[in-house]
């Protein structure tokens, strides 16, 4: 004979189990392969830059770079545009993080018919996974009139060839050796080839460098819809 209290234990621990798969059925948390979740991350300017001013004439353009490998070749090759840039931090609901970037950059060039602007971050997540890279942002802008200002408002965001491991630290493009800004650095032709061709100085190689850095497995992207092309000039 098998008494009621002898069942009672093995009945509630058989309940237990088939409530338990029911509810990990039901809110598809059952064998999880891949999940995904928000979270802010942690960004800075890190002062990296590199702008290229066109014109409608090739080999007219001027560029500024923060890189003393790439701006040592613009000046001599009379490339150089004169920068002024500028970039305050607000943190505007103070929770600690960063929350808006304004980044200015002037320069007396002119005509300037195109801009491609490269920026660089230190982007930080502290969650599921820990995540610390060096990362950019990457603008372009082209009119068929002269411009005298352009005004880009946009969100950086992650992006992902495949998900990232749960509990894990992930810094494999952590520090200066991490930033894409390298790949720029040591890419710069030889300074009489650069002169021999507008289209690299123009350029110094970004389409290889794009490649690179996309194919990192995390990268940030930038994020904008409506620009703000001010015709004229100054």
């Amino acid at each position: 004979r098998v008494s009621a209290a002898y069942c009672l234990p093995k009945f509630t621990f058989l309940m237990f189990i088939v409530v338990s798969c029911a509810l990990a059925f039901s809110t598809g948390n059952l064998w999880i392969k891949s999940h995904s979740f928000h979270v802010q991350p942690d960004v800075h300017f890190t002062y990296e830059t590199l702008v290229v001013f066109e014109s409608t004439v090739p080999g007219e353009e001027k560029v500024w770079s923060s890189l003393d490998s790439v701006a040592g070749i613009l000046q001599e090759t009379e490339k150089l545009a004169p920068v002024d840039i500028q970039a305050a931090e607000q943190d505007l609901n103070m929770d600690g993080k960063v929350d808006l970037i304004d980044i200015k950059i002037k320069t007396p060039t002119t005509p300037v018919h195109s801009v491609k602007l490269l920026l660089g971050f230190q982007y930080e997540i502290k969650a599921r996974v820990d995540l610390k890279m060096r990362s950019m942002a990457y603008v372009h802008y082209s009119s068929p009139a002269p411009g005298s200002s352009l005004h880009v408002d946009g969100e950086l965001r992650l992006q992902q060839l495949e998900p990232l491991t749960a509990s894990t630290s992930n810094k494999d493009y952590e520090g200066t050796a991490g930033s894409p800004f390298t790949l720029i650095s040591t890419s710069v032709e030889d300074p009489q080839d650069l002169a021999m061709g507008a289209n690299k100085l123009a350029h110094l190689k970004l389409s290889g460098m794009m490649n690179q850095y996309l194919f990192r497995n995390e990268s940030t992207y930038y994020d904008y819809k409506f620009p703000i092309w001010q015709p004229g000039s100054r």
